[in-house]
């Protein structure tokens, strides 16, 4: 005779995905940490290099455009 043995399927899909994430999660912030320049707002900009040269954002979003058509 054979003993009912518990199924260990849940927990194991559970541990499973639980490391697939804390490993994805680990290499997203070693990689953005690693390779993502840092912002602060106390730094300067790269582009102050003393030229008086406007800098200007370009928008998606055409000037004039007509949303109502």
């Amino acid at each position: 005779m054979t003993r009912p043995t518990k199924s260990s399927f849940p927990y194991a899909l559970i541990g499973s995905t639980l490391g697939t994430v804390l490993v994805s999660v680990t290499a997203v912030w070693l990689a953005t940490s690693t390779y993502a320049p840092v912002s602060r707002p106390d730094a300067a900009p790269a582009h102050s290099s003393g030229s008086s040269q406007q800098l200007y954002r370009l928008s998606p979003i055409p000037a004039g455009a007509d949303w109502t058509a």
